[in-house]
């Protein structure tokens, strides 16, 4: 099955090949390489997640300090 058939593929198979894509992009010598070359992109989005769920604890804090000083 192709992907010109409709076929639904795996997650796994849609990661693999957005990952080939994106690697071809940004450094088309290194189509054949290895997956190391994401290992930063995927770090700093995991920092990012992070500083917002940081974000996101605090606003809510700052709502419950807030709601506290109201009643």
């Amino acid at each position: 099955m192709s992907l010109q058939d409709g076929a639904c593929c795996d997650e796994s198979v849609w990661q693999t090949f957005i990952r080939r894509i994106m690697k071809e992009l940004r450094h088309p010598e290194l189509v054949s390489g290895s997956n190391k070359l994401y290992m930063p992109i995927e770090e700093e989005l995991k920092r990012k997640l992070q500083n917002e769920r940081k974000h996101i604890e605090l606003l809510r804090n700052a709502e419950d300090k807030n709601y506290e000083i109201l009643k």
